[in-house]
């Protein structure tokens, strides 16, 4: 077909306005929560995280306004949740994002029900070892504990009705572990774990990596007691479920039996040899910086992304920027600086830690950016807060912590103990900075934006290690005189 001239002129027209509409329809998405997510019965409201392009556009939530960021087009704001399916969808001119998550109808508990407190997995102990019985039911009842064919009373606490238990020693050991049970009058009888009684059990070795392995106060989540050595033989005095009990010296050390393997015939070490032998004093007083060497840990990284912000953005780039800026800044000011990546791979949590161990550093920084649970509002707890586990670390973290906080321009939450992995080194100071909420708009925007105050963190981080050595020296005079 031929055109005529001023037809191929309203043709042309007609195809730039098509355009320039197609180039001004929204784009929404929603980054959390995913489609098809269920909660928990208990949880009563989520956060709803996401951005529009472009940032200038108007968007609703079911119908009520949400506040855009300006420049990125991020958002976050709450939404309740009923029982079952709740429908989330924004909208933004003609174009829609929609997502549907289930709250958990609550499981009814029978009122005939008990719950087992103690003994509830595999357990063993020495002969002639008190052995401690407890459940939980109905208050005003008759309840017993059945160990294999043998049954024992229980008796209701005072202070705490509804709570039953009951003491007893077996004098001789098991052929097989013997099955254990609670039951009671009126209520139906809760199956346990097992006990077997010894009186010796076999010497255990440890065989897992260096740190990885953990000594524990009580089995499965106790607090971190110390970092037993591979090839480490202990004198095992029994065991729950999945986690070994050891005794060394008067002490009664837990290991997650993951780690360990039989040792008949070893000796078991009498002391556990401590794992910051050889390492240099905390912080190390009388040295310059140009003999300090700082490992600088950027979190996350490869297929571990860590969170994610309203515009997708992921914290394991924004750590990686940040840890950058902070090496660099360090460099500059005569420290030795050593990174557990430069670039976007993944790297073990306790290769993280072994790594520092290896380079036999003075200092170690984990960078990370903060984000909150689906529960709680981001907007209205952001903050900076800095963590360390032993002594070593909480130095240090407070010595770093009050400069950065005063160029973070947000909330304050200080320097706390947190038993996080890579703030557990016992031979090196580590610690962990969370800069910044990268799943709050605005959070998102500062971290990956100012670089002003990218710089200015650096800058405050050099200055604290500095802080951190000349308050060693000051202690080093102070204990000389």
């Amino acid at each position: 077909m031929v055109m005529s001239s001023y037809s191929r002129i309203a043709f042309a027209i007609m195809a730039l306005a098509a355009v320039t509409v197609n180039a001004a329809k929204p784009k929404v998405s929603i980054r959390f929560p995913k489609d098809g997510a269920t909660f928990p019965d208990g949880q009563t409201q989520t956060y709803v995280m996401g951005n529009v392009i472009p940032p200038s556009a108007a968007v609703t939530c079911n119908g009520e306004p949400v506040a855009v960021h300006p420049k990125t087009g991020g958002f976050v704001f709450m939404r309740e949740l009923q029982y079952g399916v709740n429908r989330i969808e924004l909208v933004s001119g003609d174009v829609s994002a929609v997502c549907t998550v289930k709250r958990q109808l609550p499981v009814p508990k029978a009122a005939s029900a008990i719950s087992p407190y103690t003994l509830r997995e595999p357990t063993g102990v020495m002969t002639g070892e008190s052995v401690r019985l407890v459940c939980l039911t109905l208050p005003g009842r008759k309840v017993y504990a059945k160990v294999g064919k043998e049954s024992i009373q229980l008796q209701e606490s005072a202070d705490h009705p509804g709570t039953y238990s009951a003491s007893r020693a077996w004098k001789n050991t098991t052929e097989k572990p013997l099955p254990v049970s609670y039951y009671g009058n009126g209520l139906e009888t809760a199956e346990a774990g097992t006990l077997e009684v010894r009186n010796e059990w076999p010497n255990c070795e440890v065989n897992g990596p260096r740190y990885e392995v953990r000594f524990r106060s009580l089995p499965g989540d106790g607090d971190t007691l110390g970092f037993p050595e591979t090839g480490l033989v202990l004198k095992t005095t029994g065991y729950s479920g999945n986690h070994i009990r050891c005794r060394v010296g008067d002490r009664d050390y837990w290991i997650a039996r993951d780690y360990t393997r039989t040792a008949e015939g070893k000796p078991a070490v009498n002391e556990i040899p401590d794992p910051s032998t050889g390492f240099a004093p905390y912080p190390a007083a009388g040295k310059k910086p140009r003999d300090i060497l700082v490992v600088i840990d950027p979190g996350h990284g490869g297929s571990d992304t860590g969170a994610i912000g309203p515009t997708g953005r992921m914290e394991k780039d924004a750590n990686l920027l940040q840890a950058t800026a902070i090496g660099k800044a360090l460099k500059k000011a005569g420290f030795k600086v050593e990174y557990t990546r430069t670039k976007d791979v993944a790297v073990g949590l306790y290769e993280r830690v072994r790594l520092a161990v290896k380079h036999h550093a003075d200092a170690f920084i984990s960078v990370h950016h903060n984000a909150t649970a689906a529960s709680t509002d981001p907007r209205e707890v952001r903050h900076f807060i800095s963590f360390g586990w032993n002594e070593r670390g909480l130095g240090l973290a407070a010595a770093l912590h009050p400069g950065i906080a005063a160029v973070s321009g947000v909330s304050d939450r200080g320097v706390r103990p947190n038993s996080l992995a890579v703030c557990r080194n016992p031979a090196v100071p580590s610690c962990l900075i969370e800069f910044d909420f990268i799943n709050e708009p605005e959070g998102e925007y500062e971290i990956f934006n100012n670089t002003s105050r990218r710089k200015a963190y650096a800058d405050a981080v050099v200055k604290g290690m500095l802080q951190w050595l000349g308050t060693a020296e000051r202690e080093k005079k102070a204990a000389e005189k």
